[in-house]
């Protein structure tokens, strides 16, 4: 069993509270060496803050974070072992890339040699060695988060915290976002991602935790959560040509149908017989005429509006990446 000191992050009991508020309860989290975790919820439930509070930014009200077994907060050597990637891009527009990566390296401690060897390594990494010398204010957006992530790793950090990476980023860019968090993965890195982006998550993350109101209410991984909550069903949805009147409903709820929120063309529901479903569906005369239906298995999105009673955001450009 490995010792605390070799674990990258563990997150006890931590409260945390802001001018009478209770902003996060109880949070518990490990994360291991190779690991990604996805940590999902809407606006206001806590994710910048947890992200803060383990970065050592703020302290929690109660409870405990270590990186490596040490306080992010009290001790430089944690905070240290820490790699952030805020929301928004941190580097020097007049700088190229390459510079970048080299400024970092040197404020992170490694010596003009080492730093220049390592941005040669992250260069190739994030598949950015032609653009080397190209100002960051030229490059895409893309690119330019794929530079802030390898900026945010120059000094080998135990721990990476990712905060909303697919932001500003379309789904080309999106693509190589995703393969550089699988790279560093398989680097050993242990990446903790704030996201809302469904899709990317479903993507990348070993397992999956969900705030909402500053408390942990799903965590484990994407298959242990599809099955906790919705077992073996499948969802089958239905697209009408036309709203459906609410005169018409009765049949549709019936077959476990609802519509999605502020949408009667489309409906949704659960079912381990979709066949059955679909068969019915087609013989109800009541309902306007069925422009579409699918059957699918639960993806994150489903378990995401399930669990918080709100709409996933996902990106629908995301949707390309395999």
């Amino acid at each position: 069993m490995a010792s605390s000191t070799d674990v990258p992050l563990t997150v006890s009991g931590v409260h945390h509270h802001y001018r009478g508020q209770k902003t996060l309860n109880g949070i518990d989290l490990t994360l291991q060496a190779g690991e990604v975790f996805a940590l999902l919820g809407p606006n206001g439930a806590g994710k910048t803050t947890l992200i803060r509070t383990i970065a050592g930014r703020l302290a929690p009200s109660q409870g405990r974070v270590a990186v490596l077994g040490k306080d992010p907060c009290r001790e430089e050597k944690a905070r240290g072992a820490i790699g952030l990637v805020p929301q928004h891009l941190a580097l020097y527009d007049n700088l190229t890339a390459r510079e970048n990566l080299e400024v970092f390296g040197q404020l992170f401690g490694l010596s003009g040699r080492e730093a220049k060897a390592r941005a040669g390594d992250l260069l190739g990494l994030t598949e950015l060695r032609d653009r080397a010398g190209v100002r960051v204010g030229r490059l895409s957006g893309g690119m330019r988060r794929r530079l802030n992530i390898a900026a945010a790793v120059m000094h080998r950090p135990a721990l990476l915290l990712l905060d909303e990476p697919s932001v500003g980023v379309d789904v080309k860019a999106l693509e190589g976002v995703v393969v550089l968090i699988r790279r560093l993965r398989e680097e050993g890195y242990a990446i903790l991602m704030a996201t809302h982006d469904m899709v990317l998550a479903e993507a990348v993350c070993d397992r999956v935790g969900i705030l909402k109101a500053g408390t942990m209410i799903a965590e484990g991984t994407l298959g242990a959560l599809k099955t906790q909550h919705f077992g073996h069903s499948r969802i089958v949805e239905a697209r009408f040509a036309t709203p459906v009147e609410a005169a018409s409903t009765r049949g549709l709820e019936q077959l476990g149908l609802a519509p999605l929120p502020d949408n009667s063309l489309h409906w949704q529901g659960l079912s381990e017989t979709s066949e059955d479903i679909l068969n019915r569906l087609t013989m109800l005369q009541e309902v306007p005429p069925v422009s579409a239906v699918s059957v699918r298995d639960p993806a994150l999105g489903d378990v995401y509006r399930h669990v918080t009673d709100e709409p996933a955001a996902e990106q629908a450009t995301a949707k390309a990446i395999a």
